[in-house]
Order: C-alpha cells, then sequence, then structure tokens
C-alpha cells in the first residue's frame, strides 16, 4: 500500500534542487538517473522531523552500494533489459517532482519522492519493460528514496 505524506517545508526546499539527472550504469544490469545527493540530504531531514518513526537515510552512500548516492531506478538488474542501452549513456533528462510518499513493502517502510518523466517512460517502454517500474511485486513507479524504517510488528 503506498500512501502520500503531507509534509511542511516541502514547498520551501523543493524549487532548490536541480530536476535533471544524467543516465548511468552499474555493473552492466543496473541502469539509473543519477541526481544530486541533496535529494536525500535536505529531505531525509525533513521527514525525520515529521514523521514519528526512526527514519535513517538509505544505504546508498556505501562501497557494497557502489556508492551510488541520490538517483532514480530506471531498469533493475532482474529485468535483463540493459544489453543496448549504450547510446543513451551520459544523457541528461529532466523529471518533475510529485509527491512524498510511503510504502510498506516486505519488513520496511520506504518513504519516497514520486517523481514523473515522459524521457524515462519512453526508455522502459523502448526496451519493452513494464511502466510503471515494480519492486518485489509493488507498482512503484519512478522515484527517489529517501528514507527507510522497520515497520513495528
Amino acid at each position: 500500500m503506498i500512501h502520500n505524506i503531507e509534509l511542511a517545508g516541502l514547498a520551501t526546499i523543493l524549487p532548490t534542487l536541480p530536476c535533471q539527472g544524467i543516465l548511468r550504469l552499474i555493473d552492466e544490469h543496473y541502469l539509473y538517473l543519477d541526481i544530486s545527493d541533496d535529494y536525500i540530504y535536505l529531505l531525509q531531514p525533513l521527514l525525520t522531523t515529521h514523521v514519528d518513526e526512526a527514519i535513517v537515510p538509505p544505504n546508498y552512500f556505501t562501497v557494497d552500494k557502489n556508492n551510488i548516492g541520490a538517483h532514480i531506478s530506471v531498469m533493475y538488474p532482474d529485468e535483463k533489459a540493459c544489453e543496448n542501452v549504450t547510446d543513451i549513456l551520459g544523457s541528461t533528462i529532466s523529471f518533475t517532482t510529485q509527491a512524498i510518499v510511503a510504502a510498506d513493502i516486505d519488513t520496511q517502510r520506504y518513504y519516497a519522492l514520486s517523481i514523473q518523466s515522459p524521457e524515462l517512460f519512453q526508455i522502459r517502454q523502448q526496451h519493452d519493460l513494464p511502466n510503471p517500474l515494480t519492486f518485489k511485486g509493488v507498482d512503484i513507479g519512478f522515484h527517489i528514496t529517501l528514507g527507510v524504517c522497520a515497520l513495528k510488528s
């Protein structure tokens, strides 16, 4: 289940963040849009002050995650569709921000900023991939993960 989160102060921060990124590929199987890390650095603390949960930043700044930082997933490794993307790598892609959402998946609650990008939609379409993007069986669409917390039992 995905639901929107109202966040005071969001309208002040979002206009200061760039709404574009660079297409990159990791390990020949994961295509993503590399965006400003400020999406996580500025919005995760805002979430923490407004939501009564122990939200931690996603682990995108570690060696085992290739220090990927803030990003928007375009093609997941299990989709096996990255063979013919070399011609678009390095392209600048624009997007628009939508809403802060929360999704309970497995044992965690993920907080994310949903985004829209006709260009990213078109890339998935050209590679015969379904839209919206699906993560662990949940239709999540394009998004920027901002924080994660364990679900209360």
